[in-house]
């Protein structure tokens, strides 16, 4: 999509620079057969009818340049929706980037509360094993304890 939008881009200025250079040339060419022309009826010795042909041509080159300036607007405007391609496929871009970034905070926080949820699973585990052993061995003492006191006070 991206490269379709840039040729795209490419191709429209392409053309608008020849229609534009195309039309300069074609300006002044009527402007010097315009000159040319006033210069030819203020002779005597010149046919009318080289006179009437160069009025054709002049007629001739301004029809060229409308068609030129039609030309010009319709690069133009391709100029326009090839930038307005490129500037979607931009927004797009940016969009996806923040889904993605959205999409890696949720996986991440998934993450560490399912890490978290573990170590406290097993924090409690050892906890509970550390109680039950603790417990064990208080147990145990006071039975060693008693079994003492018992035999020293046994005749």
């Amino acid at each position: 999509m991206k490269d379709a939008a840039v040729n795209r881009l490419a191709k429209s200025i392409t053309q608008l620079t020849l229609c534009q250079v195309t039309t300069s040339e074609v300006e002044a060419a009527t402007k010097l057969l315009d000159k040319a022309c006033q210069k030819l009826q203020g002779i005597q010795n010149i046919p009318s009818q080289r006179v009437i042909d160069l009025e054709a041509a002049i007629r001739q080159l301004r029809q060229i340049g409308c068609i030129l300036d039609s030309c010009t607007i319709s690069a133009s405007y391709e100029v326009s929706q090839a930038q307005k391609a490129i500037c979607y496929w931009i927004i797009q871009l940016k969009e996806l980037a923040r889904h993605r970034k959205s999409l890696m905070h949720r996986y991440h926080h998934a993450l560490m509360t399912s890490t978290i949820s573990h170590t406290m699973k097993t924090t409690c585990k050892s906890t509970s094993a550390l109680a039950l052993t603790a417990n064990r061995n208080s147990h145990d003492a006071d039975a060693r304890k008693r079994t003492t006191e018992r035999t020293l006070s046994a005749p």
